[in-house]
């Protein structure tokens, strides 16, 4: 529950131009990816999450595999938040 806290905190809703909107997106799913691999529940992260783009991610995050090592957990986090930047910017 903490990482979800920390992780909205530090999350701002609003951003004046689209590149920035995906740019904070992008750092969102990462800190999603990075709380998925530590083993954080999906009942956890998502309780306090009320914004529908914000449950996208985080549902989209749990439905990739939880990593043990160092190296694929990184790789994981940097797939993921690629890939949410990317379907943002296409959507923008």
């Amino acid at each position: 529950m903490k990482y979800l806290l920390i992780l909205l905190l530090s999350f701002p809703v609003f951003a004046e131009e689209e590149k920035d909107i995906c740019e904070t997106i992008e750092g969102f799913a990462s800190g999603v990816m990075k709380t998925r691999q530590l083993g954080v529940s999906l009942k956890d992260v998502l309780a306090p999450a009320k914004d529908k783009v914000l449950r996208y991610i985080i549902i989209e995050a749990y439905k990739v595999h939880g990593f043990s090592t160092d190296k694929h957990q990184k790789k994981a986090v940097i797939d993921f938040s690629n890939r949410i930047y990317l379907e943002c910017l296409e959507g923008s």
